[in-house]
C-alpha cells in the first residue's frame, strides 16, 4: 500500500514539531505490514483554523490521489486528524470535506493518534466539530492573553490552575491546565539583566558576568550575547504576548513595568552617542582615565574609549599624531586625513590615552 505523510503547523516550528509528527506517522506505517512511505509533505506556520493549510497539503492530496490512480489504493497519513483541517466549512475547509475529497480518490485517511475518527463518516463530521471548537476556545484564550502551549519563559514556572474547590482545572480530554507564575528562584536573575542593560551595561558585559560567576541559562547553558538580549527585547517579561500578528496583554505578571521595559527598550534603539557607547563600546575599562565620561570627540560627539599606547591616534582616520602625552578631539572622518583641534593634557607617554568611539 503507498502512504503519503503529512505534518503541519499552525506557527514557526521553533521545536521541531513536524519532524516529529513525520516520525511519529514512519513510525506507525512500519508497524502495518505491507505499507511503504512514498513521499512525506509538511507547512509550516499555516493554521488550519482561520484558512486552510498551505500547499503542502494540497501536494499530499494530489500525491495521494495520483497513487491510488496507479496503485487502487492509496494512504494519506497524519499525526492527528487536526493536521488537515479544523475548519467550520466557510472559512476554512471542516475535516469532513477532506474525507469526502480524498474517499472519492480512493484515498484512505489514516491518523496516528485518533485513527478510528476515520472509520465512519459520522465520527468524522463529529472529530472535525471538536477540533474546529478547540482550536475556536484557544484563539479566544490566546487572544485574552492566555498562553496556549510553548516553552516557558525564563523567570516563570508552570502551576495548575485551581477551580473555587482548590481542585485543578482540567480540559474536556483530561489535561490539566496550567498558568504561568513567576519563579522566585529565576526571577531575580532576569530583574538583574534589565537592572544591569538600564545602568548602561552592554549584552556583552552581562554574559561574561553571569559565566564568570557560574550563573547558567534556564537550560544550564553558558550566557551568550545574543541570549541576553533576546531576554532584554522580549515583551513577554512585560506582560505582552504575541498573538495571530497582534500584540495583546498576557494574563501573567510581568517582571518589568510596561512603562520601564519600554523606556530600556527606547534607549537601546537610541542612536545619540551614549546610547551608541552603551551598545557598541565592548568591554568597560578596569581603570579611570583622563577625561573618561567627559571628553566627546569634535567632530562626531561620540564618546572616548581608551588604548594603552605611547603616542594618540586619530581616532576618525587612524593616522598616529606622533606627539607623545597629546589627547585628541579629533574632527576628521573615519578613512579621511581629518585635522586635530589639541588639547595638551601633561600626561606621561604609555599611558592610557582616550580615543573616539568611532572607530
Amino acid at each position: 500500500m503507498p502512504c503519503v505523510v503529512y505534518a503541519a503547523k499552525s506557527s514557526e516550528d521553533f521545536r521541531g514539531s513536524i519532524a516529529t509528527q513525520l516520525s511519529d506517522a514512519r513510525a506507525a506505517i512500519e508497524r502495518e505490514r505491507g505499507r511503504r512511505v512514498v513521499v512525506e509533505h509538511a507547512d509550516e506556520a499555516a493554521s488550519a483554523y482561520r484558512g486552510n493549510r498551505g500547499p503542502g497539503l494540497a501536494a499530499a492530496k494530489r500525491d495521494a490521489a495520483r497513487l491510488a490512480a496507479k496503485h487502487g489504493a492509496a494512504e494519506l497519513w497524519v499525526q492527528h486528524s487536526d493536521r488537515l483541517a479544523r475548519g467550520d466549512g466557510l472559512a476554512a475547509d471542516h475535516l469532513a470535506e477532506v474525507f469526502f475529497e480524498m474517499r472519492r480518490a480512493g484515498v484512505s485517511l489514516r491518523s496516528v493518534q485518533d485513527d478510528s475518527t476515520f472509520t465512519n463518516p459520522m465520527l468524522v463530521a463529529a472529530i472535525g466539530e471538536r477540533n474546529r471548537e478547540d482550536s475556536a476556545r484557544k484563539s479566544a484564550a490566546t487572544r485574552a492573553g492566555k498562553v496556549v502551549g510553548g516553552p516557558v519563559h525564563d523567570g516563570y514556572l508552570l502551576t495548575p490552575e485551581l477551580d473555587t474547590k482548590g481542585q485543578p482545572v482540567t480540559e474536556r480530554d483530561g489535561r490539566v491546565v496550567y498558568r504561568r507564575v513567576i519563579d522566585p528562584d529565576r526571577a531575580p536573575l532576569i530583574r538583574r539583566i534589565f537592572e544591569q542593560i538600564e545602568a548602561g551595561h552592554t549584552f556583552g558585559d552581562l554574559a561574561r558576568a553571569f559565566n564568570a560567576e557560574g550563573l547558567k541559562t534556564i537550560r544550564g547553558k553558558d550566557w551568550t550575547t545574543r541570549r541576553v538580549r533576546e531576554t532584554v527585547l522580549n515583551p513577554y517579561y512585560a506582560g505582552w504576548i504575541n498573538a495571530y500578528g497582534e500584540t495583546v496583554r498576557g494574563d501573567h505578571e510581568p517582571l518589568i513595568d510596561p512603562q520601564r521595559w519600554e523606556q530600556i527598550v527606547a534607549g537601546l534603539r537610541r542612536l545619540d552617542p551614549v546610547a551608541e557607547q552603551r551598545r557598541r563600546a565592548g568591554r568597560r575599562p578596569v581603570e579611570d582615565y583622563l577625561l573618561r565620561r567627559i571628553g566627546f570627540c569634535g567632530q562626531c560627539g561620540r564618546t572616548l574609549y581608551t588604548r594603552s599606547i605611547s603616542t594618540a591616534f586619530c581616532a576618525a582616520s587612524r593616522n598616529p599624531c606622533r606627539e607623545r602625552s597629546t589627547t585628541h578631539a579629533w574632527n576628521g572622518r573615519r578613512g579621511s586625513s581629518g585635522s586635530a583641534t589639541r588639547m595638551r593634557t601633561g600626561l606621561p607617554a604609555r599611558r592610557k590615552l582616550a580615543r573616539c568611539s568611532s572607530v
